[in-house]
């Protein structure tokens, strides 16, 4: 992911990137990896980066130190819940398990 300023952001994703078998990653998994990243970059335009932000423990604490807390985990649940609706192939989407940094 690179956001190069607060008002833009790109996403690049090799569809042609290997799996620990040699195969190529699925279309599912790709999509859920696009989404993720677009949480990512969602927050890096939104949340106050200043100092007194960076600094403050609780502030800090929105999205942790991996950027996967709570508010990171309830968008990203939020989001795939609405496309688990859109197709029966997609019930299966994204369900984060132990994405969150507790």
């Amino acid at each position: 992911m690179y956001c190069p300023d607060e008002w833009a952001a790109t996403i690049s994703i090799d569809p042609n990137n290997r799996d620990r078998d040699g195969l190529p990653y699925p279309l599912h998994s790709l999509l859920e990896t696009l989404v993720h990243e677009i949480v990512h970059c969602w927050f890096k335009a939104l949340i106050c980066r200043c100092e007194l932000c960076l600094t403050d423990r609780r502030r800090a604490a929105v999205l942790g130190p991996t950027q996967h807390q709570r508010l990171f985990s309830e968008l990203l649940d939020s989001i795939a819940r609405v496309i688990r609706e859109w197709d029966p192939d997609l019930a299966a989407f994204y369900f984060q398990g132990d994405l969150v940094d507790l």
